[in-house]
């Protein structure tokens, strides 16, 4: 499958909801390589605008993720979609960015351990907000590693930054992340 036809398949409807996810869930992702796509209610976090859906302007991208990131990993798509349904905001990139952009505006109060991290109240808002807001998408790729820059460039989500650096959401997301680092260093746990 080429960087287009993944696009393509990324993009393509029904999107699967958060709880898809669960490890219970009888629709949950693949124990496979792939790709995968996070998309948001359009505006649905805060100061960040998606890249909108070509086909519903209600929806709008926020991350391509792959899954293992490279030939040596033991990641799929099951595990790695299971962290981002789950998982402390340390163990995943991509609810770090989401804590980053909303602790402030939820009242949320991140601690430190070795990394970020919010209390467990926080944490079950997160996935509170992750369930009402997010949808996503996964295909089945060989080696997602070899196409990942590409598919990124061309989908331009604006919470990835690996192969993302002229994206004008680049420093604003990186801003977001340390501002969360610092205040969670503010209250070691």
């Amino acid at each position: 499958m080429d960087p287009t036809q993944i696009v393509a398949a990324l993009q393509h409807r029904p999107f699967r909801a958060y709880d898809d996810l669960a490890s219970r869930s009888p629709t949950r992702p693949p124990p496979t390589h792939g790709l995968y796509a996070w998309w948001q209610k359009a505006g649905a976090l805060p100061v960040i605008q998606g890249t909108s859906h070509p086909d519903d302007a209600s929806l709008e991208l926020l991350y391509v993720g792959i899954a293992p990131r490279d030939a040596l990993s033991a990641s799929n798509l099951r595990e790695r979609l299971g962290n981002h349904h789950h998982a402390a905001i340390g163990s995943s990139t991509f609810r770090l960015d989401l804590a980053a952009f909303l602790w402030q505006v939820r009242g949320w109060r991140p601690g430190w351990t070795d990394r970020p991290k919010l209390l467990d109240d926080d944490l079950a808002a997160l996935e509170d907000w992750q369930r009402v807001h997010l949808q996503v998408q996964w295909v089945e790729v060989a080696e997602p590693w070899e196409v990942e820059a590409k598919v990124v460039h061309l989908m331009r989500p604006p919470l990835n930054r690996d192969h993302n650096q002229d994206h004008p959401a680049y420093r604003l997301v990186g801003a977001a992340r340390e501002s969360l680092r610092h205040a969670a260093r503010q209250n070691p746990i």
